[in-house]
């Protein structure tokens, strides 16, 4: 077995004192992060292929390690958002069908707010890796992110947009309730650029007159920033720390799977 080789360690951390810790994980279709967290402090992160979950070898340890709380967020094939007024249980099904489920597709649901339900479908593979750390301990993968932009106050002239590798989930709140969610499948800085000028559209917004505020897989100026900047009136990365980081850990870039601490 190899050793296990994280992005970040703090000197004190120790898997024997994982019955103090909380596990975040957040699964990606082909990859998962993960931090471990103690008294709302970052103690080690990393990252690695999903198989390491059903197969694993260099974080064998680590997932294997008896925490005192574990977080796991489930990305999503397929959602559709249910306003808390309309859904029973016994129609759980029919919301469903919305999703054209698969065979091999499970189908979860749960609160996303004390407004709206989220329905949604995960593939077998995403399933199967989960169940490695507990069904029980599952969330909806952007559920943390969602709350945090919640509880910061959000502006009626921002687009908050988290980038996880070829994916981009976009957030809009209106007078503090929420107002749009949705995901888009990307692969260049014009295709970015093109779903969050749909997006504004959508809610009726100005582009240069909204700011997007980004966080995830991205960096102040990068290509992507850049593009968005030539249609929006200002383009930042959000600064919203939700744990206690070392100083060469951007708030910003951790801040899905950190948000998963507000889960559970």
């Amino acid at each position: 077995m190899n050793e296990p080789v994280y992005n970040y360690q703090n000197e004190s951390f120790s898997l024997e004192q994982a019955g103090n810790y909380t596990f975040l994980l957040q699964l990606n279709t082909g990859s998962f992060t993960f931090a471990v967290v103690h008294n709302n402090k970052l103690m080690a992160s990393g990252q690695a292929v999903t198989s390491e979950l059903t197969q694993p070898d260099k974080f064998k340890s680590v997932l294997s390690a008896n925490y005192n709380k574990v977080v796991v967020g489930l990305p999503a094939a397929g959602f559709t958002l249910v306003p808390e007024s309309i859904y029973n249980d016994a129609q759980a099904q029919n919301f469903a069908r919305f999703l054209n489920v698969q065979t091999d597709e499970s189908v979860f649901i749960q609160k996303l707010d004390s407004e709206n339900r989220i329905v949604y479908k995960v593939t077998a593979l995403i399933t199967e890796a989960a169940d490695v750390l507990g069904l029980e301990n599952t969330t909806f993968g952007a559920k943390g992110w969602i709350k945090a932009i919640a509880g910061s106050n959000p502006a009626d002239d921002i687009l908050y947009a988290d980038i996880n590798g070829s994916k981009v989930s976009f957030l809009y709140y209106h007078y503090g309730k929420l107002r749009y969610y949705n995901a888009f499948d990307f692969f260049n800085p014009d295709e970015l650029a093109y779903y969050a000028t749909l997006v504004t559209n959508q809610l009726k917004l100005q582009p240069k007159r909204t700011g997007v505020c980004l966080s995830g897989d991205v960096a102040k100026g990068d290509e992507n920033a850049a593009r968005l900047a030539e249609f929006f009136g200002v383009i930042d990365t959000i600064n919203l720390q939700i744990l206690q980081l070392p100083p060469q850990v951007e708030p910003h870039q951790i801040l899905s799977l950190a948000s998963l601490s507000l889960c559970g």
